[in-house]
Parts: structure tokens; sequence; C-alpha cells
């Protein structure tokens, strides 16, 4: 439910409550957003944390405490590649997005946007520490993406093994 409410309050804010409310409900009873959503593979989770990302972004551009949200929204966003690292391929798609809506509102300054940058990178280092630290504290090591990197790097070695061998996958 978090990815709908996330949507209706960016609609709400960009556009009006109408739009807003009719998007959401279609979006609710969409089969594939709720298979993705129901599943126990981690899309309806990522889904989630795209649309909360950006709906922190879009206050971002709106409030005058606008620090906080991108340090929230760092956060969110790191929170978004420990869940799935698949999801930095839409790193361009977020950012052009909130360059736009703030070119619309006109409320930051190319100074402010580069500062929110900063605060932005600061969230996403809090998280990670934040987590390697708890994961050190149970495990004894504090690279908690150690497994899932190893295993991507070994995925990828066995396609390419596979590629080379002529053997379709």
């Amino acid at each position: 439910y978090s990815g709908i409410f996330s949507l209706y309050s960016i609609l709400r804010l960009t556009t009006n409550q109408r739009a807003a409310f009719i998007t959401s409900l279609l979006l609710g009873g969409y089969p594939w957003f709720l298979r993705a959503a129901g599943w126990d593979y981690p899309d309806g989770a990522g889904i989630a944390h795209l649309l909360l990302l950006l709906l922190l972004l879009t206050i971002a551009t709106q409030n005058p405490a606008w620090k906080m949200w991108f340090f929230i929204a760092g956060f969110i966003h790191a929170s978004l590649l420990v869940t799935n690292p698949f999801w930095v391929g839409f790193f361009p798609s977020w950012a052009v997005y909130f360059i736009l809506l703030n070119r619309s509102q006109g409320k930051l300054s190319a100074k402010e946007i580069i500062l929110g940058a900063g605060y932005f990178i600061a969230g996403n280092l809090c998280l990670v520490l934040i987590t390697g630290w708890f994961y050190q504290q149970v495990t004894g090591n504090f690279f908690f993406l150690e497994r899932s990197l190893n295993t991507s790097v070994a995925l990828t070695h066995g396609y390419r093994d596979y590629n080379n061998a002529g053997v379709a996958i």
C-alpha cells in the first residue's frame, strides 16, 4: 500500500486530487502491480521504494525543510539498492524527474540542488553504515553485501562460460 499512497501523494502535489485518486485506484487494481506486490521476489518492495523515493524528491522541491527530505530520500534510495541492486538502472529516470519537476516548480537553485545531492549521499551512507554496524554485531563482518555481490559475480562468470561454450540459456 505504500506504493499506492506514494503515487497518490505525488499526483496530489503535482496535479490535482481527482487525478491522484483515479490513478491510484487504477494502479491498486492493476493485476501486474498486485502480482509484483504479492509474490516473494523483491519487485513489489522495489516499486514501493521507488515511488516513495519519488514522493520524497517531490516534497523536497516544495518544502522549506528540503535538506531533511533529501536526506530521507537518500536513506530510502540506499534501502532500494540493498533490496535489489538492479534498481540502480533507474537512477537516470528519477534524476530527470527531479530536475524537470524542479524546473517547472522553480523552487531550488543550482547551489541548493548540489547541497541537496550531498544530503542525499549522506542519507545513503547513513543507512549503509547502520546496516553494516548491525550486520557486524550479528556476524562479525561489516560488509553485509559481500554474499550478494559474490553470488552476482559467480552468476556472471557462469553465464559468460555458458555463452563461450555456445550453450543456449
